[in-house]
Formats: C-alpha cells, sequence, structure tokens
C-alpha cells in the first residue's frame, strides 16, 4: 500500500480506468448558459418589455433582479468548473491493472485543492482479498423531512494494510476548504462535496460506483464476491453523530446539516458549524 502524489502515480500497461463522463459538465454548463444566449438572441424584445414597467416595479424588482443575476453567474461559475475538471487526468475513480489497483482519495471537481499531498491509494493485488457491489437504500434528511435515496459502492476488502493512514488522509480531505478565489470581486471558498472513496468499517473501503465494468476488469485480479443489499436505517442507527459522519463519508453534508437542524433545533449556521467540528475532529 502506497499513498501517493497524483502526478506521480505510475504509467501502467494495459490497465483500466474508470472515470466520469465529459459530457456530462459541459450538458450542465449550456443548461446554466442558456438564459444568457436566449437574453442576446432577444435583447430588444427583452429591453423593450422592460421600458414599459412602472417605476414602482423597479423599487422591489430591480435589487431582486440583481440578486437573481449576482446568483446565475455564481452557478455558472461551477458550471464552467465543472466542465473544465471532466478534461482532467484527474477524471478518473478506479484505475485497474495486473501490476496492481489505484483509487481517487480526492473528488475530480475539487482539483483547484492542493497538489502538494498525497490523493492516490495504490494498492497491491495482493491486499485486496475481494470485491463486490454495495447497494444502500433509506431515507435520509433533507429541507421537506426526508427523502429516499440508494446508491451503489465499490466494496474492497482490504488485508494486510495499515488503514490508519488511509483514513486520515480521507479524514482531512473532507476537512479541505479549498483556497480561496475571487468572483465578481467577493472572496469565497469553493469545494464540491463528492465522495470517491470512504471507509465503511476498519480494512473495508467503498469506491463509488461507476459501472459493472468495475467488477469485469477486477474479477481478473482479485476474488469478486456476490452483491449485498444493505437498508441505510438500520445500518446507520439512532445515533446522531455516527449518523452525521456516515451521511459526510457519502459526501452527503447538506444532508447531514439538516439531520443536526431536525435533531437539535439548531439554525442552518448552527448546524453547519456542528458538521464542521465533527469533521475537524476527525482529521
Amino acid at each position: 500500500m502506497r499513498l501517493v502524489l497524483h502526478d506521480d502515480l505510475p504509467v501502467v500497461p494495459l490497465e483500466r480506468v474508470f472515470r466520469h463522463s465529459r459530457v456530462a459538465g459541459f450538458v450542465l454548463l449550456f443548461l446554466v448558459g442558456a438564459p444568457a444566449v436566449i437574453a442576446t438572441w432577444k435583447f430588444r424584445e427583452i429591453a423593450s418589455s422592460f421600458e414599459t414597467l412602472p417605476w414602482f416595479f423597479w423599487v422591489v424588482g430591480g435589487p431582486m433582479l440583481l440578486l437573481g443575476f449576482l446568483v446565475w453567474l455564481f452557478v455558472l461559475q461551477a458550471a464552467n468548473h465543472a466542465a473544465q475538471s471532466g478534461l482532467l487526468a484527474t477524471n478518473w475513480a478506479l484505475r485497474v491493472s495486473a501490476s496492481g489497483i489505484a483509487v481517487q482519495l480526492r473528488s475530480f471537481r475539487n482539483s483547484h485543492f492542493p497538489k502538494d499531498v498525497p490523493t492516490v491509494l495504490w494498492l497491491e493485488t495482493r491486499e485486496v482479498a475481494r470485491a463486490r457491489r454495495v447497494t444502500e437504500s433509506g431515507w435520509i434528511a433533507n429541507s421537506k423531512g426526508k427523502t429516499y435515496m440508494r446508491s451503489s459502492w465499490l466494496e474492497l476488502e482490504l488485508q494486510n494494510v495499515e488503514c490508519a493512514p488511509i483514513e486520515k488522509r480521507l479524514a482531512e480531505e473532507r476537512a479541505e476548504q479549498g483556497p480561496q478565489i475571487r468572483v465578481l470581486g467577493i472572496k469565497t471558498r469553493t469545494r464540491f462535496n463528492d465522495s470517491p472513496a470512504y471507509f465503511v468499517r476498519p480494512g473495508v473501503l467503498r469506491v463509488e460506483w461507476l459501472g459493472n465494468g468495475m467488477l469485469l476488469a477486477l474479477h481478473e485480479v482479485v476474488e469478486i464476491a456476490p452483491e449485498v443489499q444493505i437498508d441505510l436505517d438500520q445500518a446507520l442507527g439512532t445515533a446522531l453523530e455516527p449518523r452525521v459522519k456516515a451521511y459526510c463519508d457519502r459526501g452527503w453534508q447538506i444532508a447531514a446539516h439538516r439531520l443536526v437542524q431536525r435533531e437539535r433545533g439548531l439554525s442552518w449556521s448552527e448546524a453547519k458549524k456542528f458538521v464542521e467540528e465533527l469533521g475537524r475532529k476527525a482529521a
């Protein structure tokens, strides 16, 4: 087992690489940018319509339009980043070859994070006892109370591997807020809450599921176990902190905030602070 920088990842011939679609980000960018295209095309008609509006509309509507425009610019910036990230070399979750198995520990959407820390786990094939697909389903917190969630993961059962350094690196990655940037003169920090990998328990690593091809590739180098269906409500229990950690491990930070809000009666900012403090303790 080795934790390596992405740029130091060995080049292995005939390896299978599993990555996210490079087209999806551009589809999102097109959808978010469509209003600007339409507004440019229909500029004369829109301007004429605005001229007919009474002055008192602008007293209330003007600030709201400005706020909506600023929000749209932030969303457009995020969509542009997602589209560009999809083209990067870091856009992958799993690499499989006869030489070993590489697992991505950082979401490719967070490619703007510092690059001087190891973000790839390299495993010898003998260090993976077996692999299988795990599908979780159950109810998680949202703004309306609860929503039904169903997700799949590739589960790797490790053997003779010191997992503590990997768990520490994953916790640090989840706690990372990203570098400070300026958008329209406003200082902000951008991070995406995707979770490419996490430990469900010591020695058992889950990797985001990107299709049945993952098991087909792994079948050539490790044992494949039968698929498992898991009920989230039973698996996570009722204690608050373990559930919050489990949500964050899976990249469900917003659901974690909602859960804390509901069970502790806190405001959004207080719940967010609670979740962040829990993440810092784990790191």
